[in-house]
């Protein structure tokens, strides 16, 4: 199967559509933290099961989406964390968005979903688009300014304390530190030392 690159806005784009849909026909306004259960469950009649059968036994694969069956997957070692319970939920929820058409036209129904540090590009975008669902560009960039936190290049440790003041002033309860982080410097927010970098990429790397 073949997968469209999507650039940065694009996947902000499809994101932000899907939340002001969802809220618009569900009769609420926007809120925090975003309720991704719901939204798979309720708004898009998915099934969500907890399980550490099969494929789940092993811990590095977080999650999994049947289209025909209307079910997505989560390994039990991730519902034991808020934040990466969410984050699988989102990610999933991503690939009935950007790619439940791509797979049905090839006849796959199925996708498993593994944590991987080489990860190919329709799960870089399911990665892009959880970040976007739970943590939306609009209130990342209006709580950063309004907590007047300098945009400039951060100490890991600099970072993940930003990153928990963003989570507890913003009321962000269901994603974990990293997520913000990672979030915060997609959006362009805080940037890396040169040397975190080299060390983020040698992680990958060796993993």
């Amino acid at each position: 199967m073949e997968f469209s690159q999507l650039s940065h806005d694009e996947i902000e784009k499809e994101a932000k559509h899907f939340l002001a849909t969802f809220f618009a026909e569900s009769n609420s306004s926007h809120v925090i933290p975003t309720p991704i259960e719901s939204i798979a469950e309720h708004y898009l009649g998915y099934d969500i099961e907890i399980t550490d059968e099969g494929v789940f036994a092993n811990p590095l694969v977080l999650g999994g989406i049947i289209f025909d069956q209307k079910k997505i997957m989560v390994n039990t070692a991730a519902e034991a964390h808020e934040g990466r319970y969410s984050f699988t939920l989102a990610h999933e929820v991503g690939h009935h968005v950007l790619h439940k058409a791509i797979f049905e036209t090839a006849n796959n129904v199925t996708m498993v979903c593994r944590e991987d540090a080489n990860k190919p590009i329709e799960e870089r975008q399911a990665d892009h688009f959880a970040g976007a669902l739970l943590m939306p560009e609009e209130q990342i960039r209006q709580l950063y300014k309004e907590l007047k936190l300098p945009q400039r290049r951060h100490t890991g440790r600099a970072m993940k304390a930003i990153a928990r003041k963003m989570m507890t002033a913003g009321g962000f309860s269901n994603v974990s530190n990293q997520a913000m982080t990672v979030r915060l410097r997609q959006l362009g927010l805080t940037k890396e030392t040169p040397l975190q970098l080299v060390y983020r990429k040698l992680f990958q790397f060796l993993r």
